[in-house]
């Protein structure tokens, strides 16, 4: 408020890899906060669809996995117009697919990422925007932020929308790939 953060409430701790503390979190985001338009953006460590997003440090390091993502969106009946994750390694397509009931567009990155992550304050530019350019608008403010510094730093958005056929594509190349060595053993037995 007034360029100043104030305190809201003060809530106890709760284990932060657990799938209710994200539900919680987005229902109360959504009874105290309603929007037209919304964003979740979810900070942490990133391990991709092997080892999930966060890590809570007081909780022996546990983190949600992509099981967990999903069932707490489904229990916070969460319909975003954007899914961030500022966190490492998660653009993939097993967290794409994870996310797609739920939201519009994934913005994420596929690498590593420095540790001064997004441009949060920029995020103020955001309202008036629709969710495509939005999201274009989170990876650019991200990218722009960390280029410079960190050369390597990569950041996608993904139409979620347009996933199903990807998925069935990935699902039929990896049936033939699972085929393929079978057929090579049986012609180097003949």
């Amino acid at each position: 408020e007034e360029g100043r953060l104030t305190v809201d409430a003060a809530l106890p701790a709760r284990n932060m890899g657990e799938a209710g503390t994200l539900a919680d979190f987005i229902q109360y985001a959504r009874t105290c906060y309603p929007a037209e338009k919304t964003v979740l953006v979810l900070w942490d460590h990133g391990d991709g669809p092997v080892g999930g997003f966060g890590c809570d440090d007081l909780c022996g390091g546990d983190s949600l996995m992509l099981t967990e993502l999903d069932a707490a969106l489904a229990a916070a009946g969460c319909d975003q117009q954007v899914i961030g994750l500022d966190a490492c390694c998660m653009a993939t397509l097993e967290t794409a697919l994870t996310f797609s009931p739920y939201a519009r567009y994934m913005v994420a990155s596929q690498e590593m990422e420095p540790a001064g992550g997004w441009d949060y304050t920029a995020m103020a530019s955001l309202p008036g925007t629709g969710p495509k350019e939005a999201a274009l608008l989170l990876a650019q403010q991200y990218y722009a932020k960390n280029a410079v510094s960190y050369p390597a730093a990569t950041v996608s958005v993904t139409d979620l929308a347009a996933l199903e056929g990807l998925a069935q594509q990935v699902e039929t190349l990896a049936a033939g790939l699972e085929q393929a060595p079978l057929a090579g053993q049986a012609q180097a037995r003949a």
